[in-house]
């Protein structure tokens, strides 16, 4: 449960990872208001924040696969 779930997690972190540099470089900032600030400054806060849970995460997705070959 553990392997899915970390697996689950970093997968949704690095999809939102795309998406806040997708909203950086990718959308047309001419069209940015309020609502566009407040989202990038909510992923990049989020993203910030929850990095090394993904860090945790890795190490847990290596033991699992780890056990599973001894």
């Amino acid at each position: 449960i553990s392997l899915v779930t970390g697996m689950v997690y970093n997968f949704l972190y690095w999809s939102s990872v795309a998406d806040f540099l997708a909203l950086l470089f990718y959308y047309d900032k001419e069209t940015f208001d309020v609502f566009y600030l407040m989202e990038a400054m909510f992923f990049g806060y989020n993203i910030v924040l929850h990095f090394p849970i993904t860090i945790v995460n890795g190490v847990i997705i290596f033991k699992e696969i780890g056990m599973e070959m001894f």
